[in-house]
This record gives C-alpha cells, structure tokens and sequence, in this order.
C-alpha cells in the first residue's frame, strides 16, 4: 500500500487541480531548456525531498511542528517553501526581478515559483530565464535549510 503521490500532496497544499499531461509538461519542460545541478534540486522540490518540521514529527515525535524561520506556524511543506512570513518579502521581489528582465507580469502564485508551472504562450527565452531565477531562488531556500536565515535578492542576483 502506498501513501499519497506528491502530485497529489502539491495539489491539496495549493488547492487546486493538475492534470496528468499538465504535470507531465511541469517535470519535463525544465528539462528540456536547463541542464545543470538546480534542476536536480529542483526535482527535490517537486518530490518533495525535503524534510519539514511537520514531516519530522510525523516521524519523530519529539521534534518541533514550528518552522525553523519564523518559529509561529506550522513547518508544512508549503510554509517552509512560500508561505512563510520570512519569505513573502523574498518571493514578491524574485518576482519583480522576473518582470523587469522580461517585461512579463505573471501571476504571484506557488504553482509557478515552486514547480515552475509557468503560463502559456511566454517566449522561449523570457521562460528560460524565468527558469533560471527561479530554480535559483529556490536554491537559496534550499541552502538555508533548518536555518533561520532567509535568502536575500543580493543573493539571488550574485548567483
């Protein structure tokens, strides 16, 4: 018997529906513009390696549900990656950073910053560098894992 699938897990978390060629399109479409170590950390997120405090206690009791950042709410998936107050900040100016390379305004949503499910009809180049900003955003996040440290735009714009 096996437990939920994270395509499953992402979309109660983000409340929304996915199709299977959708998800299929997510997985590969990075794939094909990017060859490099942030896709593999990119594939962590999408699979969701990560270890969050909620994942934790569900294995070890005694651990903290708290994220490790902000230390109020609970270390969901979700929280750790987006939701957390620490990171609000960090994600609206990626996303203003995406909009002054591109002059593309997309939507300030998890689905695209996190499993890079970016809109339609966006020129191969604007979402190759969407690509590139993004998976680097993330794996500033990722760098920082278990610290109370959150990533800053220096940050992401030196990687």
């Amino acid at each position: 018997m096996s437990g939920p699938t994270p395509a499953s897990q992402w979309e109660l978390d983000l409340q929304t529906s996915i199709t299977g060629s959708r998800w299929s399109i997510i997985i590969s479409s990075v794939r094909k513009l990017i060859k490099s170590a942030p896709l593999i950390e990119h594939q962590k997120t999408i699979y969701r390696w990560y270890m969050v405090p909620l994942r934790l206690y569900k294995i070890y009791p005694h651990t903290s549900v708290t994220c490790w950042r902000c230390k109020q709410d609970k270390g969901s998936v979700l929280h750790i990656w987006w939701r957390c107050p620490r990171l609000i900040r960090y994600w609206e100016d990626t996303q203003k950073i995406i909009v002054e390379a591109t002059g593309i305004q997309i939507p300030f949503d998890p689905k695209i910053f996190l499993l890079l499910d970016i809109p339609k009809g966006i020129p191969t180049k604007s979402k190759k560098l969407m690509y590139h900003v993004l998976l680097t955003a993330q794996k500033l996040i990722a760098q920082r894992w278990k610290m109370n440290e959150t990533p800053s735009i220096p940050n992401l714009i030196q990687e």
